[in-house]
């Protein structure tokens, strides 16, 4: 009984997201995700006069996403409030003459304003990411904007010229799903397992991640960045791989970011519509130097058992606090009892159902703690932040 109560306390464990990492990454495979390949990430923050308005919270998250991903990458150059014509040159240096090579591993990252444009001819709208210089567009007119503005098939030319063997880049700005017109939108996540990771290393892959769909209004402070950071810290890491492919970090911020906004916002993820180019994997090795929690395995061990009980009962006990209170039975006596196996079937049940409202819960919290307005939602959110820290 006590064996089969640790096993059903180690799946509400992975239930509630505590999950175990699996056997060791190979050095080699190690050694050629880490601080290997080059960034480089666009922000344009600044408008000129009577053009787009300010983005207070780019330039921070720019600073954030350097530093960031310095493990990631051996460099990380940042161009910030350049004009159209700057950041188009800049993109084939950075592509084409800088780092155009077979085995190439590069990012790009642009945040910035965007728009659509209707085009009365193909009837098909066209999106376009701005600079500085680009004019806003008067209403549905975007004549003007389109002639100092850099159109997503650029961007789409450029990936194909591009000689780099994995290639990814990241659009935080309106309508930046218009990018997906040009190749298929994938919903999709599926598992890259260890055995076939070398494989999908060396073969080559275009993937696009973008804040919104083609018809998405992204909010101006976008959590787009800071959620792709805590994604890369591992909480894009779905199967606890200690790696994560570009479509296990684009389905996590489809997830996160319409939570975290508070609003119908659809992310876009995708590879480019060529088995040429869109076979391989693009992978992030989850930061070796992040805290790691005591639930976690190491270096393929199986996890303690002990540990992953006296951490779910304790957030099993707080659900069922008041069915214990009536029993005059605190955590210490119900913990004892419970790895003893001394568990009815009827408390298994509540146990069960326990751990399905901490799930529920936990959803609910994320949403009501991404911005607290009330003093008492702050303070519960305080109080669950505390919580967490003390049984992580």
């Amino acid at each position: 009984m006590k064996l089969t109560l640790v096993a059903a306390v180690y799946l509400i464990a992975i239930g509630l997201g505590l999950r175990p990492a699996v056997a060791e990454i190979p050095d080699d495979i190690r050694a050629s995700l880490t601080a290997r390949g080059h960034a480089l990430l666009i922000g344009v923050s600044n408008y000129e006069k009577d053009r787009w308005p300010r983005l207070s919270s780019i330039d921070g998250d720019v600073e954030d996403l350097k530093k960031g991903l310095s493990a990631h990458f051996a460099t990380v150059e940042v161009l910030k409030n350049a004009t159209s014509d700057q950041i188009r040159a800049k993109l084939r240096d950075f592509l084409i003459r800088q780092w155009n090579q077979p085995d190439g591993r590069l990012l790009i990252y642009y945040a910035g304003h965007g728009f659509n444009d209707f085009n009365p001819n193909s009837r098909l709208p066209a999106g376009y990411i701005t600079g500085t210089d680009t004019p806003a567009c008067k209403a549905d007119d975007c004549s003007q904007a389109v002639a100092r503005a850099i159109a997503f098939h650029e961007f789409d030319q450029l990936s194909r010229e591009a000689r780099a063997r994995h290639l990814i880049m990241l659009f935080d700005s309106c309508f930046s799903g218009a990018i997906f017109m040009t190749r298929a939108n994938d919903n999709a996540i599926k598992r890259l397992e260890l055995s076939r990771l070398q494989d999908a290393l060396q073969t080559p892959i275009r993937y696009f991640i973008t804040a919104g769909s083609a018809s998405d209004r992204v909010p101006a402070n976008s959590p787009f960045a800071r959620l792709l950071l805590r994604g890369l810290r591992g909480e894009a890491d779905t199967y606890g791989d200690g790696y994560i492919t570009g479509e296990a970090l684009g389905g996590y911020l489809q997830h996160e970011m319409p939570l975290v906004a508070r609003m119908n916002i659809r992310p876009q993820k995708g590879a480019i519509a060529d088995p040429r180019l869109g076979d391989g994997k693009f992978v992030f090795l989850i930061d070796p130097a992040r805290p790691v929690s005591p639930l976690l395995m190491s270096k393929g061990r199986q996890a303690d058992p002990q540990s992953v009980f006296t951490s779910i009962t304790d957030q099993v006990f707080n659900s069922m606090a008041e069915s214990l209170r009536r029993s005059h039975e605190n955590l210490e006596d119900f913990s004892r009892r419970l790895e003893s196996g001394d568990v009815s079937n009827e408390e298994m049940e509540k146990i069960n159902k326990a751990t399905a409202e901490v799930n529920s819960a936990s959803i609910e919290a994320k949403i009501k703690c991404a911005n607290p307005k009330d003093p008492k939602v702050q303070e519960e959110c305080q109080v669950r932040a505390r919580t967490k820290a003390r049984n992580l």
